[in-house]
Formats: C-alpha cells, sequence, structure tokens
C-alpha cells in the first residue's frame, strides 16, 4: 500500500495486489456490476452537492461586498458570471439525476458516462467563475471556497474524467452503427 493524498487533501492510497483475479475484468464485482459507472454516477452527486453549495457562497459574498459604494452583484459583468454560474449547477444536477436513475437496475454506462463528462465540464466553469467573482478571499483559510473547488478538481479525475468518458461513449456509439443509435440515445 502507499499513501497518499488529492489536491484537496482528502487520502487517497494505491493498493497492489500480490494474486492475480481469474476470470474478473478490472472495475466488475464477482456479481457483474459496473464498478466504476456506480462510482462515477457517485461522484457525479458528489461534484453535484459541490457545485450547489459553491454557488449559495459566491452569490452570497457578491450580494454582501461592496465596491465602490454598491454590492458586486449589482455590477453586470458579476450578475452575468452568477447566470452561468447557476446554469451550470442546474446542468450538473440534471446530469447527477440521469446518472443516479443510470446505475439503479440495470446500469447504462453510456448514461453515466454522459453524466460524469457534463457534471466535470460544469465543474471545471463553476470553480472558476467562483473563485473570479470571489477574489484572493476565495483561498483564505476562513472562506471555504476553496476546500469545494479543490474537491472539485480532484474529483473530475476521479473514476474516469472527461476525456475517459467521451472515449468511452465514442467507443460504445461506434459499436452499435447506425442502425443502433438512435434507439439507444433515446432509451437513456
Amino acid at each position: 500500500m502507499a499513501e497518499g493524498t488529492n489536491i484537496a487533501d482528502e487520502p487517497r492510497d494505491g493498493l497492489t495486489f500480490d494474486a492475480q483475479l481469474e476470470n474478473t475484468a478490472v472495475g466488475d464485482l464477482a456479481d457483474g456490476t459496473d464498478l466504476m459507472a456506480v462510482l462515477a454516477a457517485a461522484r457525479c452527486n458528489q461534484m453535484s452537492g459541490a457545485m450547489e453549495r459553491i454557488f449559495e457562497l459566491t452569490t452570497a459574498y457578491a450580494l454582501e461586498r461592496e465596491q465602490f459604494g454598491r454590492p458586486l452583484a449589482k455590477f453586470q459583468a458579476i450578475q452575468q458570471n452568477l447566470a452561468v454560474l447557476a446554469e451550470q449547477v442546474a446542468a450538473s444536477n440534471a446530469a447527477a439525476e440521469m446518472a443516479t436513475e443510470a446505475v439503479e437496475g440495470n446500469i447504462s454506462r453510456m448514461a453515466v458516462g454522459a453524466a460524469k463528462t457534463r457534471v466535470g465540464e460544469a465543474a471545471g466553469i463553476a470553480a472558476s467563475i467562483a473563485h473570479q467573482v470571489v477574489g484572493a478571499m476565495g483561498v483564505t483559510q476562513e472562506f471555504s471556497l476553496h476546500h469545494l473547488t479543490r474537491r472539485l478538481w480532484s474529483w473530475r479525475e476521479e473514476y474516469g474524467n472527461e476525456t475517459y468518458w467521451a472515449r468511452e461513449i465514442g467507443l460504445a456509439t461506434a459499436k452499435l452503427g447506425s442502425d443502433e443509435l438512435w434507439p439507444a440515445i433515446t432509451a437513456v
């Protein structure tokens, strides 16, 4: 075992197995459950919740902090950024819900992959906007924004990042062929 942490200082230890597992694909449980998809769906929900809290913190800060005699939230550029942040939070909530539904019962790897990809994209945009609005205050110990954004940056990479899942979706799509593509998309 190799001890380690991610950029949010959460423990991330590495395990090495000496024994070889026969007839078991990496990422599958003994009953055939796609562990990677289940964990990715769970991570989607964690990321979505973190983005909701980031939106709350950023909005509250913009309403309280004054510049040039008025709250930051009264500036059009800040309002635009908060609107985009809200859009990313809503998109991540919808994607996380889709991921949850995709692992209930018969797992849809394609739906989980689409959700993880969209939530990961939203995480990058949300963290960027939040730190732009909050400025240097966002990295102080007194303000919890950086605790959330560092987790988002780390969680984007865990259980498949956007590139991993986009590749998985692309390969699955290519295997379907033209006749099966539309039914697969509408089934999700």
